[in-house]
Order: C-alpha cells, then sequence, then structure tokens
C-alpha cells in the first residue's frame, strides 16, 4: 500500500495517518486530527491530510472536500475529492 510523508506523519492512501514512533492516529470523534506541524498544534480534518499528503490541492480556498460514496468515514484516496 502507498503511503507518502506529510511532515513527520506518514499518510496511507487508504486513509490511516501514522506518527513518527509508527503509533496509528486515532481521528476525533469530529474527524479532525490533532498534529504538530511546524512545531504547533493543529485541528486538520483527515479527509484533508489525506488530499494534501498525495499532492491533491484545492482550486479555491476553503473548497469542501466531497466523499463521493457519502460515508464521511470513509477517508481513502480514491474516495475524496474537491
Amino acid at each position: 500500500m502507498e503511503f507518502k510523508n506529510y511532515f513527520q506523519y506518514k499518510v496511507f492512501e487508504n486513509g490511516d495517518v501514522f506518527n513518527s514512533k509508527n503509533q496509528k492516529l486515532k481521528p476525533q470523534r469530529n474527524g479532525f486530527y490533532e498534529l504538530y506541524l511546524l512545531g504547533k498544534k493543529r485541528k486538520i480534518r483527515c479527509s484533508h491530510i489525506v488530499l494534501f499528503a498525495f499532492g491533491i490541492y484545492p482550486l479555491r480556498f476553503k473548497q469542501q472536500v466531497k466523499h463521493i460514496d457519502g460515508n464521511v468515514f470513509n477517508n481513502s484516496l480514491n474516495n475524496l475529492k474537491w
């Protein structure tokens, strides 16, 4: 399974995110991860992390992510689009 590095995290195509200690991160109930990026704690949606890690960026600022199958908990790369 392919993964990309996103700062100090590994992001897999199926939506899994691992920290530098190879521990799988669990999103909060609201679908956000709390990550440390550039020395600051940030809350980022799981779907955004997956798209950003694989180099897929929005065409417009604040564009929303669409889950193709309608399941917001399915954050696999092939289920997401802007």
